[in-house]
C-alpha cells in the first residue's frame, strides 16, 4: 500500500518463477496471497526478436491496510534474486504507479 508520509505497508507478496509462468497453460499463473487473502496473476508473453517481456499483473481482494473509510493503494515491486557474498539477496528492479483506492487492481 502507498502511504505518503511514513513507511509503505505490506499487502502481501507472491513470487512467480518465469519459466513456469511461460511453461502453463495459457503463460497465467496464479498465487494467493499467504495469511492475508487475495490472489495475485501473473502472464507472460513472449516478445520475438526485441528482448522485451511483456508481463500482465492483476490481483483480486487484496486486504485493505488503510482501514475502515479508506481503500488501499496497491503497487507491485520486480525483483531479481542474485547471488552476492555467499548468500541469495533479493534486488528490487522496477516500482509500479500506485492505484489509489482499489483492492482488486490491473496493471
Amino acid at each position: 500500500d502507498e502511504v505518503r508520509k511514513g513507511d509503505n505497508k505490506s499487502m502481501g507478496s507472491a513470487t512467480f518463477e518465469l519459466g513456469d509462468v511461460l511453461a502453463a497453460r495459457g503463460s497465467s499463473k496464479a498465487r494467493k496471497i499467504k495469511n492475508l487473502g487475495g490472489v495475485v496473476y501473473c502472464h507472460v508473453a513472449k516478445s520475438r526478436g526485441s528482448g522485451e517481456l511483456t508481463l500482465g499483473l492483476s490481483a483480486t481482494k487484496l486486504k485493505n491496510t488503510e482501514g475502515f473509510m479508506k481503500k488501499s493503494d496497491p503497487f507491485y515491486e520486480l525483483c531479481y534474486q542474485r547471488d552476492g557474498a555467499g548468500s541469495l539477496t533479493w534486488d528490487n528492479i522496477y516500482r509500479s504507479d500506485f492505484i489509489k483506492n482499489n483492492l482488486s487492481p490491473t496493471w
